[in-house]
């Protein structure tokens, strides 16, 4: 009876060594992942970050040129009056 025990015992531990073995490489594989994970997800910061740069600067341009062209708009309409 007491081998029965021991024995059931011994399969049990063999068990609980087998499932730590494979918990144990799954959270490597998990932590791998998640690893990828943040430095695709820092990638597409860093390139967002970018993209609204250059979106930036070219909205600043195209503001500069309707300014401009509204200025040149007015001085146009102010010497057309001033003609008369």
């Amino acid at each position: 009876m007491e081998l029965e025990y021991l024995t059931i015992l011994e399969k049990r531990v063999k068990e609980m060594l087998e499932m730590i073995k494979t918990l144990r490489e799954e959270n490597h594989r998990l932590e791998c992942q998640l690893t990828e994970r943040e430095k695709s997800t820092q990638a597409l910061r860093q390139e967002r970050s970018e993209v609204r740069g250059r979106v930036e600067k070219v909205l600043t341009k195209l503001n500069h040129l309707v300014d401009d062209e509204n200025h040149s708009i007015l001085e146009t309409e102010v010497e057309q009056a001033t003609s008369y």
